[in-house]
C-alpha cells in the first residue's frame, strides 16, 4: 500500500520503498512535524500544537465513586443481535469498569484530541465539536467530585462516559466515534496511562536520590561496616554505601525511560484492525496527545 492514512483508496501493490521512507522507530522528538510528515509522504501539515494535559498518579482505590449494580439495562454494544439483555452473571463476567475506571482521564483526553481532530478534517461540524469538549468537561468534573455513577450494565469506562455523555448532549455524541475502535481507543488510553505513570514513578525516584544524596553530604566522613554474607567484611564510607542506591535507581529509571520512548507512539487511527477510508489526520491526534509519532503499523 502507498498510503497508510489520509486515503480514501487502497491499493493491492505492495511498494517496498515505503519501508525506506519510514524514520527511525526512536525518532527525536525534537524533529518537527514537518520532517516527519515529508518523510514518510502522507498526513497533513498541522501548524498548531494542541495542549492537553492528564495525570495518572490516581489508583483505582483513589477514586470516590460509586458503582451501580440496580439500573435498568441496556442492550450491549455487541449484542445488537439479542432479543433480551444478559443474565446478572454474564453481565458480572463481560463488566471491567470496576478496575478500568482509572483511565477514565485518559479515555477523556484521547476523546477531546479526537473530536477536534474530527472537526478539523471536516468530519463533524465545529459546533458539535464545541458541545463534546463542553460534555467531557462536565463529565470529568463530575467523576473529580466524585459525583459520577458508574454503571455495570455500561460495562467499561468507554462505554460509561460515552453513554453519559450521549444523555447529556445527545446526537453530537453519537459522532464522537467516527474513524475510531474501542480497539485503538482503550490501547490509546492504557499508553497513556502508562506514560504518566512512568513520570510519575520517575520523580519519585529522583525525589528519593536527592534525600539519598543529602544524607550522605550530612555524613562526610563517616566509616561503617561494610557486608559480605550477613558478616562484617570492610570499613566503608557511608557516602559510598548510600550512592551505591543511588547508582542502582538511577539504572532502574534509564529502564523506565527507555520502556517510556517505545511506547510512546498513538494507536489512534488504527481503528478495529487495518484503518480507516475517511480523510482522519493522526498526525494531529498523535501531536495533540504528546506522542512522538503515530503507529507506523
Amino acid at each position: 500500500m502507498k498510503s497508510l492514512c489520509n486515503s480514501s483508496s487502497l491499493t493491492t501493490s505492495f511498494d517496498s520503498s515505503l519501508f525506506s521512507s519510514f524514520p527511525k522507530h526512536c525518532s527525536d522528538k525534537s524533529s518537527s512535524s514537518t520532517s516527519r510528515l515529508s518523510r514518510i509522504g502522507f498526513g497533513r501539515i498541522i501548524p498548531t500544537k494542541f495542549e492537553v494535559s492528564c495525570c495518572s498518579s490516581k489508583t483505582l482505590n483513589d477514586l470516590p465513586m460509586d458503582i451501580s449494580e440496580n439500573t435498568s439495562k441496556e442492550i450491549k454494544l455487541w449484542g445488537g443481535r439479542f432479543e433480551e439483555s444478559v443474565t446478572d452473571a454474564v453481565e458480572k463476567f463481560s463488566e471491567s469498569i470496576s478496575f478500568d475506571k482509572v483511565l477514565y482521564k485518559q479515555d477523556i483526553m484521547g476523546s477531546r484530541a479526537h473530536a477536534t481532530m474530527l472537526a478539523h478534517q471536516g468530519l463533524m461540524t465545529s459546533s458539535d465539536r464545541d458541545s463534546i469538549l463542553l460534555g467531557l468537561d462536565e463529565i470529568e468534573k463530575s467523576i473529580e467530585a466524585g459525583k459520577f455513577v458508574w454503571r455495570t450494565d455500561r460495562e467499561d469506562v468507554h462505554m460509561n462516559i460515552e453513554a453519559a455523555l450521549t444523555d447529556m448532549i445527545g446526537e453530537p455524541a453519537k459522532k464522537l466515534h467516527t474513524a475510531r475502535s474501542r480497539n485503538d481507543q482503550v490501547v490509546t488510553d492504557l499508553r497513556l496511562w502508562c506514560r504518566d505513570a512512568i513520570d510519575n514513578i520517575l520523580a519519585r525516584i529522583k525525589s528519593l536520590q536527592v534525600a539519598l544524596i543529602t544524607l550522605a553530604k550530612k555524613n562526610e566522613g563517616l566509616i561503617v561496616p561494610g557486608y559480605t554474607h550477613l558478616q562484617r567484611a570492610q570499613p566503608v564510607l557511608l557516602q559510598h554505601l548510600l550512592l551505591s542506591y543511588v547508582e542502582q535507581l538511577e539504572r532502574d529509571a534509564g529502564r523506565l525511560i527507555d520502556c517510556r520512548s517505545r511506547l510512546n507512539f498513538c494507536p489512534l487511527g488504527a481503528c478495529a484492525l487495518a484503518g480507516t477510508g475517511l480523510p482522519i489526520d493522526r498526525f494531529m491526534t498523535s501531536d495533540a496527545l504528546g506522542f512522538t509519532a503515530p503507529l507506523r503499523n
